[in-house]
């Protein structure tokens, strides 16, 4: 299958051209200042009104589709020249420089502060455990999340781990900050609302209060609990994994092609937040003097390595959906005698931890609970972009993120940074292999460079590469051929140029347009076949 992400064009991208550029726009295949980094400025929204999904009717809308859209395969359709995604409302392309901005996340020093009291603005039980919205003395608004008794440390843990994860992945997250408080630092208000596990919502009362922190696990007098800041701006509600809000004017590309919402499927398997779907993400309307738009978060990361937020994650949770129609008929027909390989995965008894292993962690194979429209629409390349930013992590980045939980055991640590580290190989090691996984392209002295990262992680040994050239006419899509140009030095010749690399034995390959002026050759183009 050859990739074609240059034939269906980003729609957003050319429609910002034509409102921003005019009478510039052109016909090719290439604009003048490919390739962009970001997006154009979002146009200003109007009225925009908060959504809220069904949880239990959206899971059963893609229980029973195998693709969202026609044809089939269809290639993502945000993505610049270079096939990366440019920094926008979805997205920001990011990668922490050092040990202090990878731990700090998205966090901007705002935590809670605890010189005065707490006041409690609504209070619930979520799946067994206690919730609670709270205005700290800056009148700043958060969610405070707790720990299940049978497993202290790991439900917050799994948040703030997670979300400092997906931020430096290049996704937008709320800020989320580990505290240690008493019951002296909350207080009840004129408004505080109890929402009872049945019945309407009323005003709350001391004893309320005190029933929800009784089910909260508190450990040498303290509560341990995970604030979540709420975002600045109005909260929409989420949002889907397919089609488009309709209220947004900067919201035209189906999510489920949307490259960033296509390749989460492959940082969710890693993290196995298997949690993956609309009630695990939410619209902000960021209203700013200069601009008025749509802001979209992941949040809730309570349900990642091996968490399932009141209590350790099933067993199943990553290997098969929620209801799995394949999965029960194998039960059904074999009388239960059938145990697929991943029920005979073992975990230690670290409490924190939950039930997370790398042993039979199948990166193809991995199932959140629900399908998802834009993990069913992925393509080799998607998978390819995901990997890649998996792969940039190294092993000490890795236990530094895990170091944010704050585990009082270190082995709870040691393991789950272990088995973040073998599921990040078993995922370069997969997709690497689905393409040419060539990157990192360059001119150097008028030649064509790259670097394989197959060979360089170790997956591949050394091998060679040829390489053919073609003229390339941007206007009509046409390549010709240029004789005798086969190896990675540029041919001696203007306009675009066009470079097709592969390995011996081997039809995948990767495609490399080169603007060739006068002053400066640009590689204006990355495609891949597989």
């Amino acid at each position: 299958m050859a990739g074609k992400c240059f034939q269906l064009r980003h729609a957003a991208l050319v429609l910002s051209y034509a409102v921003f550029c005019g009478p510039h726009l052109n016909a090719g295949k290439f604009f003048p200042d490919d390739p962009i980094s970001k997006e154009p400025p979002p146009l200003r929204v109007g009225k925009v009104k908060p959504v809220s999904v069904n949880d239990q009717l959206d899971v059963v809308k893609h229980m029973f589709r195998k693709k969202a859209g026609q044809p089939a395969e269809i290639p993502a359709q945000n993505v610049n020249t270079l096939g990366e995604v440019p920094d926008g409302p979805w997205y920001e392309n990011r990668f922490p420089s050092g040990q202090e901005e990878l731990t700090r996340g998205s966090c901007t020093a705002n935590a809670p502060r605890q010189d005065a009291p707490w006041t409690v603005i609504q209070g619930e039980m979520r799946e067994d455990l206690p919730e609670l919205s709270i205005r700290d003395g800056r009148g700043n608004r958060y969610t405070l999340k707790f720990d299940p008794a049978s497993n202290p440390e790991m439900a917050t843990g799994a948040e703030v781990i997670g979300s400092r994860f997906f931020h430096a992945l290049g996704y937008h997250v709320p800020e989320s900050y580990l505290v240690s408080f008493d019951r002296g630092q909350l207080s009840l208000g004129p408004e505080s609302v109890m929402k009872p596990e049945s019945g309407l919502p009323c005003r709350m009362l001391p004893r309320d209060l005190n029933d929800l922190m009784r089910r909260a696990q508190v450990r040498g007098g303290a509560y341990r609990a995970v604030a979540i800041l709420q975002p600045a701006g109005e909260t929409l509600g989420p949002f889907r994994f397919d089609g488009t809000r309709l209220d947004d004017p900067n919201d035209i590309t189906p999510h489920e092609h949307r490259r960033e919402l296509r390749g989460l499927y492959v940082f969710s398997s890693w993290l196995n937040h298997d949690n993956m779907r609309a009630n695990a993400t939410a619209d902000v309307l960021v209203d700013e003097p200069s601009s008025r738009y749509v802001k979209h978060f992941l949040t809730n990361f309570s349900s990642v390595l091996g968490s399932g937020g009141a209590r350790s994650n099933e067993a199943h949770a990553g290997n098969e959906y929620g209801f799995d129609f394949r999965a029960a008929a194998r039960q059904l027909l074999t009388f239960g005698m059938s145990a697929p390989p991943w029920a005979r995965a073992e975990y230690p008894k670290l409490l924190g931890a939950g039930r997370f292993e790398s042993e039979y962690f199948n990166p193809e194979q991995w199932k959140p609970l629900s399908p998802n429209p834009a993990f069913l629409n992925r393509l080799p390349d998607d998978m390819f972009w995901a990997a890649r930013k998996v792969m940039r992590f190294d092993d000490d980045q890795i236990r530094t993120l895990v170091r944010c939980g704050e585990f009082s055991n270190p082995e709870t640590a040691r393991w789950i940074a272990d088995t973040l580290i073998a599921r990040r190989d078993k995922i370069g090691r997969t997709y690497f292999s689905k393409v040419l996984p060539l990157d990192q392209f360059r001119i150097e002295n008028r030649r064509l460079a790259f670097d394989d990262l197959a060979v360089r992680y170790r997956f591949a040994q050394p091998r060679s590469y040829s390489v053919q050239w073609w003229a390339f006419d941007n206007e009509s899509g046409r390549k010709t051929e240029m004789l005798g140009a086969t190896g990675p030095e540029l041919p001696d010749a203007e306009g675009y140029l066009l470079a097709r690399i592969q390995t011996p034995g081997e039809e995948k390959s990767a495609l490399v347009y080169v603007n060739c002026t006068r002053n400066q050759e640009l590689i204006v183009g990355i495609e891949h076949e597989w």
